[in-house]
C-alpha cells in the first residue's frame, strides 16, 4: 500500500470510525451504562458505510458527466454545484434522521425501564 493511495484513504477512515465506536463502546462501560453498549460501535460503522457510498455515488456521477462542477464557470455549472450541495445536505439530514432513532432509542427505552421513570409510550393504545 502506497501512501496516501485510495485504499490508505479508506483504512484510515474506517479505522478512524471503528475507534470511535470502540471508545464510545468503553466510555459507556466505564460510566455504567448497561443498556446496548454495542449499538455506539453499529452507529459508528454504520457512518462509515454510509460515507463510502456517498462517495461511490458521487464519483460514479462525475464519471458518467465527464468533468467535475467546480472547474466551469457557466451557470450551470454553477446549478449543478448548488444542486449537489442541496441533496448532499437531504441525504446527511435523512441518513441521520433514520440512523439516530436506531441507536439511541433501544438506548433510551432500557434506560426509563431501569430507572422505573414515567415515559409516555406514544406507540400505546391510548385509555389504558
Amino acid at each position: 500500500m502506497t501512501p496516501g493511495c485510495r485504499s490508505e484513504k479508506i483504512f484510515v477512515a474506517f479505522w478512524t470510525f471503528l475507534l470511535s465506536g470502540l471508545c464510545h463502546v468503553i466510555a459507556d462501560w466505564q460510566a455504567g451504562e448497561p443498556c446496548h453498549p454495542h449499538d455506539d460501535l453499529l452507529f459508528f460503522v454504520a457512518n462509515f458505510m454510509a460515507s463510502a457510498l456517498e462517495l461511490l455515488v458521487v464519483r460514479r456521477l462525475e464519471r458518467v458527466k465527464g468533468y467535475r462542477a467546480d472547474h466551469d464557470k457557466d451557470i450551470w455549472s454553477v446549478l449543478l454545484k448548488t444542486t449537489n450541495r442541496v441533496v448532499g445536505y437531504v441525504w446527511v439530514l435523512g441518513f441521520f434522521f433514520w440512523i439516530t432513532p436506531k441507536w439511541q432509542y433501544p438506548k433510551l427505552k432500557c434506560s426509563a425501564s431501569d430507572t422505573n421513570s414515567v415515559v409516555f409510550d406514544l406507540a400505546a393504545p391510548q385509555g389504558e
